[in-house]
């Protein structure tokens, strides 16, 4: 097999699973997207865990090298841009140590996008 033979195969074989996604950036295709994890284990002191399905963001976004000779390196990571409420009911012992059912409410991602890694900033890795 040629030298070109295993790039090809390479290339291909890359490009086989990114089929969803929203941007591509040369050979590098952004995926940024909410999924549904199964079991999300909700676990709250005094309260029994339960296991619920609910959407996260998953994916993989750009990070590059800026060229200017520095060694910097700016990185985006895959981060909720809206999510809702979601309200889990929880039995829980109260101070008189009786079982009653609590509302928790949590955060469930609805939209995703690539950002800035830090805090809304550009992230510098100096090497």
């Amino acid at each position: 097999m040629t030298q070109a033979h295993k790039l090809y195969l390479l290339s291909a074989t890359c490009f086989v699973g990114l089929v969803l996604g929203d941007r591509w950036y040369g050979n590098h295709h952004e995926i940024c997207t909410p999924i549904i994890v199964k079991d999300f284990a909700v676990s709250v002191p005094k309260c029994t865990q339960r296991n619920i399905p609910l959407k996260q963001c998953v994916g993989t976004c750009l990070s590059k090298d800026n060229f200017d000779g520095d060694g910097k390196t700016s990185c985006t990571c895959c981060k909720p841009v809206r999510s809702n409420d979601v309200t889990v009911q929880l039995y829980c012992l109260n101070k008189k140590n009786h079982i009653v059912i609590a509302n928790h409410v949590m955060k469930q991602h609805e939209e995703c996008a690539c950002a800035p890694c830090v805090n809304g900033k550009k992230r510098d890795i100096k090497f």
